[in-house]
């Protein structure tokens, strides 16, 4: 079996794309050990200023295919966790900034720490594209997009459109925002969503891991047997229909 690393700098959203990531590439074959740096709301000048200080800010988490035993390591410093051989890091934006103009400006400042700590210059960089929150949502920076799911979805594209697809550092973007708008034609939001922000820890995180796993290996996803809480097929084929869409 194939053994890979990957390594999320993150926070919830983070938490969200990467819960079954090795759950399903244990079944193509893929050995993962999948580890994220996370903190709640965590955004991209923390991320810089905790690694500037080597603060104890982090809960470090290996996610693996036994994912109802998450293993946690408490006040854990940033620097220890990137300073190993890792095959993919995988950043992303706070959910809100990731939309606001100006919201990525610090971005290659975190790169280039990341670079520094990181002893493996062969790691592959991937930027993980964030979801809007649906109309309706009551998150207090929703307020920030005029309450409007349409202008944070645009806001979140703008940005990778401008500073991810240029930028060299990234080998790939995980369309998990794409794969979620479209997840929203076929069903409510109160099934993709936990709290109207945070994706649901079913149907919401498998497809996020899915979108994952495929854009990172490249992988055909459509006859995955897989299946977290054993949903009904028809959501199953909806959720790998849009990530098929998405990627």
């Amino acid at each position: 079996m194939k053994k890979v690393s990957i390594l999320f700098v993150a926070n919830s959203f983070g938490d969200d794309t990467i819960m079954y990531m090795s759950r399903i590439a244990k079944e193509f074959g893929i050995e993962l050990d999948a580890h994220i740096l996370y903190i709640g709301g965590c955004d991209i000048n923390t991320h810089i200023k905790n690694l500037i200080n080597n603060s104890p800010k982090y809960e470090y988490r290996l996610v693996n295919e036994d994912y109802d035993n998450i293993i946690t390591q408490y006040d854990y410093i940033a620097n220890e966790a990137i300073n190993n051989y890792w095959d993919y890091i995988v950043l992303q934006q706070q959910s809100s900034l990731a939309g606001m103009k100006n919201g990525l400006n610090n971005l290659d400042q975190l790169i280039e720490l990341i670079k520094q700590i990181n002893p493996n210059k062969d790691t592959k960089y991937i930027w993980n594209m964030t979801w809007s929150y649906p109309n309706g949502s009551t998150h207090p920076c929703f307020v920030d997009f005029n309450n409007d799911q349409a202008i944070m979805d645009k806001g979140i594209l703008d940005n990778i459109i401008e500073h991810i697809i240029p930028n060299k550092t990234f080998s790939k973007i995980i369309p998990v925002g794409l794969g979620i708008k479209q997840l929203r034609n076929y069903l409510p939001n109160n099934i993709i969503h936990r709290d109207m922000f945070h994706l649901s820890f079913d149907v919401g995180r498998y497809l996020a891991s899915l979108l994952a796993i495929k854009t990172i290996f490249d992988i055909d996803i459509d006859n995955i047997k897989f299946n977290p809480i054993n949903m009904d097929e028809k959501v199953k084929k909806e959720i790998i229909s849009c990530v098929d869409f998405a990627s």
